[in-house]
């Protein structure tokens, strides 16, 4: 099982007041939060098909779209 994203080690870029302004991070831990939000769209993807909100949009519900328009 992967690590949780909020333990992953960071170091900070930041600027003359102290605010954090960029995060650095070894290849491999960013490679994992890579993979991570990966699964984590294609999980969202597949919910949203499984729903019926795929996105997609019929042939029939585009003709009536276009023939609102004329």
């Amino acid at each position: 099982m992967k690590a949780p994203i909020s333990d992953f080690p960071a170091q900070f870029i930041v600027d003359q007041n102290g605010k954090k302004t960029a995060v650095v991070l070894d290849i491999k831990t960013f490679e994992s939060l890579v993979d991570q939000l990966e699964d984590f769209y294609l999980i969202a993807m597949a919910k949203d098909t499984i729903n019926g909100d795929d996105g997609l949009v019929s042939h029939e519900e585009i003709k009536k779209m276009i023939s609102k328009k004329k």
